[in-house]
């Protein structure tokens, strides 16, 4: 196997003018199962610049059991779809100045091939199966071998990135002879603390004044709070929760409203700024995934792409995926998070419109993390940066906040949804281009500082109000509950 087997040589519906060089195909991870994982690479249209390194980014979309090729295609890679199956520039993309690598997993989800039937069910299983993908893959793309590695994603990958990362600098810390140049971790919308998200649900509502104003429907929602609380208590280190999840799917029953065309409308928990039909709730959400799909299951396109006829149809999200993640023994990845902050720069950052995985719950979590020697953003005398300031863009206009501390950046994205990159692609890729300091550009401080003892803090003994949150807000001060709803909401993209 050669990765020039993997080159595609033309692709269905391309703009036109040259061929963006990229390769695509399924690399063996288990050849007893014959399990193998889907990626799509795209090299990088311009050189680094000079002292700049090359850098790689990995990345990876939710679920669990959500193709990666979402981001591909609908996100921050080269092309997005027309409705005539034809390919435009994506003028957000961010491989102008990175290699991007979009990749399938775990088994099963996308294209990859899950061979013998056997899925993942724990964590741990599905970062051995990615340590094995990017081995093989750098033996078979000696470039890569080469080039600063950031792993990137959203939503549930939130639970992935940390593993992974933490797998790569073990890995080097024990294989002197083959190291993989972790640069660093980028996680939007980053589903990585089950308790501070659960716990900033009706916060996040109420800013967004989503809430049902009854007292009734305030005072279900704080009942479920209770079992949720209780769900906690027995079992602090899980990674999802049943009665939890049901906070998330009372306020989006209690939003329930007439639609325009006489049918029930509800909040899409994606982009707040939007309805989408019950109970859907912003599953049918975003429109470009019905011709991302029809695309993905021409035959021209997959033999473009390397897929061989054995491996099935292309799905967005595969629930069968999802449901043998059964996390029974898995921790949540915020145990992993301190310890890689003592090795490589992280960024979160967040969608103002998202109410899934709400920027609420990012700041819970940040407060109540001790890192690099500090809890949260306090008693911090390293960085002058601590402070929430505003993100400008390169013309100059305002993109959001930033805050830095310790290797952490954290950067919320104005007027943008949990998939930050689709609507508001240029902001996305500033922000990007920024926090990895591509084109030797740096909107903050992200140098490595001092490695000093770290450890996650109280789990969900949350003391944190946001100061926006106004005292006139009847639930202001109320923290709740939330992961995955009940139907197909149950998948974070």
């Amino acid at each position: 196997m050669l990765w020039s087997d993997f080159l595609i040589h033309s692709l269905p519906g391309q703009p036109g003018g040259p061929l963006l060089a990229q390769h695509a195909g399924l690399i063996p991870i288990n050849e007893s199962l014959n399990q193998s994982l889907f990626f799509w690479h795209f090299d990088r249209v311009e050189a680094p610049q000079l002292n700049e390194p090359d850098k790689t980014l990995i990345w990876l979309n939710g679920g669990p059991g959500c193709s990666s090729l979402d981001g591909a295609l609908i996100e921050l890679g080269p092309y997005r779809l027309n409705s005539d199956g034809t390919l435009r520039p994506n003028e957000g993309s961010w491989n102008q100045n990175l290699n991007l690598l979009f990749l399938d997993q775990p088994v099963g989800t996308g294209f990859s091939s899950v061979g013998a039937g056997i899925l993942q069910t724990e964590l741990p299983e599905v970062t051995t199966n990615f340590m094995t993908f990017i081995l093989n893959f750098a033996e078979l793309n000696p470039a890569f071998q080469n080039t600063e590695i950031w792993l990137g994603g959203e939503s549930f990958s939130g639970q992935y990135l940390p593993y992974f990362a933490d797998a790569i600098i073990r890995h080097n810390i024990g294989n002197s002879t083959f190291p993989l140049r972790l640069g660093g971790v980028l996680a939007g919308n980053a589903y990585i603390d089950p308790a501070s998200h659960y716990f900033a649900l009706l916060p996040s509502a109420a800013e967004q004044n989503l809430l049902h104003p009854s007292p009734s429907a305030q005072a279900r929602l704080r009942r479920q709070e209770t079992l949720c609380r209780i769900s906690l208590d027995a079992n602090p280190h899980h990674i999802s929760y049943r009665d939890c999840e049901l906070i998330m799917w009372g306020i989006l029953t209690e939003s329930q409203r007439n639609g325009t065309r006489g049918s029930l409308e509800c909040y899409n928990q994606y982009d707040t700024r939007l309805y989408d039909e019950w109970p859907a709730c912003g599953s049918n959400w975003p429109p470009d995934v019905s011709l991302t799909k029809q695309w993905l299951r021409r035959t021209d396109v997959r033999r473009a792409l390397n897929v061989p006829d054995t491996v099935g149809e292309w799905d967005e999200c595969r629930g069968s995926v999802s449901k043998a993640m059964l996390l029974k023994t898995s921790h949540p990845s915020i145990d992993f998070l301190p310890s890689i902050l003592a090795h490589v720069p992280v960024v979160l950052y967040s969608g103002s419109a998202d109410l899934i995985v709400n920027h609420i719950g990012t700041e819970m979590m940040i407060a109540n993390m001790e890192w690099n020697g500090e809890v949260g953003w306090n008693l911090d005398i390293h960085s002058s940066n601590i402070h929430p300031h505003v993100w400008l863009l390169e013309d100059g206009s305002p993109g959001g906040t930033v805050q830095v501390a310790r290797n952490l950046t954290y950067v919320i994205v104005d007027d943008a949804s949990h998939m930050v990159p689709f609507d508001q692609p240029l902001k996305a890729r500033d922000m990007a281009y920024g926090a990895l300091g591509v084109r030797n550009r740096t909107l903050w401080n992200l140098q490595q500082e001092p490695k000093l003892p770290s450890k996650t803090g109280s789990r969900y003994e949350v003391e944190f109000v946001p100061v926006w949150l106004s005292s006139s807000m009847t639930l202001g001060c109320i923290f709740s509950g939330f992961t995955l709803s009940l139907m197909c909401l149950s998948l974070f993209l």
